[in-house]
């Protein structure tokens, strides 16, 4: 098993029980955008795996982790207890939830499941410079949930062709600009044979989109998908 050891920068918590985590990037360290790896947590002699996609692009000099705290979580712990300076190993990257052609774009996420796709849009719209359409439709439980939205505005003002809209499925309020509804309310209005569908989220979410996707006559090989 190959491993790599990478050392923290700093962590930050975007949402409610949502951690940003930094790393500097190795030199030797090569990825796709979209791609994760697995932290190696060592307990008691026993090496524990947790796998986090990678919310960067392979451009940028750091790896970026966005992580959801669980209460008393391998990862968790590790995480929380992070100093400037430590270090992690990891092993990876791994899968094929990546973006190789350049065809129009419909991101689909839901919670962290937006991390992976952050990476993707972040190398295709600010490091390769396409120009196809893109559009990101992610959900979020509630306000406090929602994370990396000034990014996302900042990408939509220097990318004419990069549009978002974001959901909440539980709202506690009704005056705000965020859509009230899930990410499956909105499927119908993105149909586009010509484009690649990436998913990424809970089990229910992407086999009730890709099904939709389906029900559309959009083409299997059209559609990617990550498991959360």
């Amino acid at each position: 098993m190959n491993t790599t050891t990478i050392s923290f920068i700093k962590k930050e918590e975007i949402a409610s029980n949502i951690l940003s985590l930094l790393f500097k990037k190795p030199d030797n360290f090569v990825f796709d955008a979209g791609q994760f790896i697995q932290f190696l947590i060592n307990e008691q002699n026993t090496t524990h795996k947790r796998a986090y996609s990678i919310a960067s692009a392979p451009q940028d000099t750091h790896i970026e982790y966005i992580a959801k705290l669980w209460p008393g979580g391998k990862a968790s712990s590790l995480f929380q207890s992070l100093e400037p300076g430590d270090t992690c190993t990891i092993t990876g990257p791994f899968g094929h939830f990546t973006h190789t052609v350049d065809t129009p774009l419909i991101l689909v996420g839901t919670g962290t499941g937006l991390a992976p796709l952050l990476g993707v849009l972040a190398e295709y719209l600010t490091y390769t410079g396409g120009k196809k359409p893109v559009h990101l439709l992610v959900g979020f439980r509630e306000e406090q949930c929602v994370f990396k939205e000034e990014a996302l505005k900042q990408l939509a003002k220097k990318h004419k062709n990069f549009t978002y809209t974001i959901t909440l499925s539980q709202p506690k309020h009704t005056d705000n600009t965020y859509t009230a509804s899930r990410v499956t309310a909105h499927i119908s209005r993105y149909i586009d044979t010509n484009a690649r569908y990436m998913l990424c989220g809970s089990p229910p979410m992407v086999k009730e989109v890709r099904g939709m996707l389906l029900a559309h006559e959009i083409a299997p090989k059209n559609i990617v998908f990550e498991i959360y």
